[in-house]
């Protein structure tokens, strides 16, 4: 008959064995929260980013809206200098009206003269006024035109920023559902990780912005890229203790590589 064994060794060994396995499966869950929570974050990031659209969008109404205002600014310059013109012309016509009846009266020739070259410089001014006039309001013509354009696309852009924005509506409210459906797997896993390990885990991840837990494969660390001792291997396969990446300070667990010579 068999001895028994030493009960102490036993124990150990069950012991060992329950703390094996119980760290295998906490470090599994590690990387599934982690998982998780990078997926958690992705989705964050493009919920975000849909803002990005809108604002977007409104940069281009607005600067549309700059180019209309403008546009209008100029028209309307154009109407008061056409204005301004047009006055000046029909001053100097009734000032005209009233110097060729001093021509009809005078008897002096000098004072005829006189008279008549007022008269003659009043028409050439006239002309002069009459064509800038006529341009400034062939302006006004031609930016009424581009206000109307403007206009519409203004009207267009609008439209277009309101589709944006119930497409956004839409994609942010999928996007909370998936969040909130994983956040519902996140606490769950977070329930089942030892305070111990989890409190690692997230100081790595918050203290350098980066993920906690990396595997080993064929003794590359899979955070840093870097080779793993043999010692660090070793460690890894006796699976009583966590341990961190001499590099990059990463939890590691091993990868299927390793596992298969586990």
């Amino acid at each position: 008959m068999k001895s028994p064994g030493n009960p102490d060794l036993i124990m150990r060994s069950i012991v060992r064995g329950i703390s094996t396995m119980d760290l295998k499966e906490q470090l599994n869950r590690l990387m599934l929260l982690q998982s998780t929570e990078d997926d958690i974050a992705q989705i964050e990031k493009d919920k975000a980013s849909l803002q990005l659209d809108i604002d977007k969008q409104k940069e281009t109404v607005e600067e549309l809206e700059k180019a209309y205002a403008g546009v209008h600014e100029e028209k309307l310059a154009n109407q008061k200098k056409g204005d301004a013109l047009e006055v000046k012309i029909q001053s100097k016509k009734e000032e005209n009206e009233k110097l060729r009846i001093q021509l009809n009266t005078t008897k002096n020739q000098k004072d005829y003269d006189a008279i008549l070259s007022a008269v003659l410089g009043n028409e050439a001014d006239m002309s002069k006024w009459e064509d800038e006039e006529l341009e400034a309001l062939e302006t006004v013509d031609e930016l009424k035109e581009r206000e109307a354009q403007l206009q519409a696309k203004i009207a267009e852009e609008k439209n277009t920023l309101e589709e944006i924005k119930q497409r956004v509506a839409e994609s942010r409210e999928e996007y909370n559902q998936r969040i909130e459906k994983l956040s519902v797997k996140q606490k769950s896993l977070r329930e089942q990780i030892g305070s111990e390990l989890l409190s690692k885990f997230d100081q790595i991840s918050n203290s350098k912005n980066k993920r906690a837990l990396a595997k080993v494969e064929k003794r590359i660390c899979g955070g840093c890229f870097t080779k793993v001792p043999k010692q660090i291997e070793n460690q890894l396969m006796r699976w009583d203790k966590p341990v961190h990446c001499h590099s990059c300070g990463r939890l590691l667990m091993l990868g299927e590589s390793s596992l298969s010579h586990d």
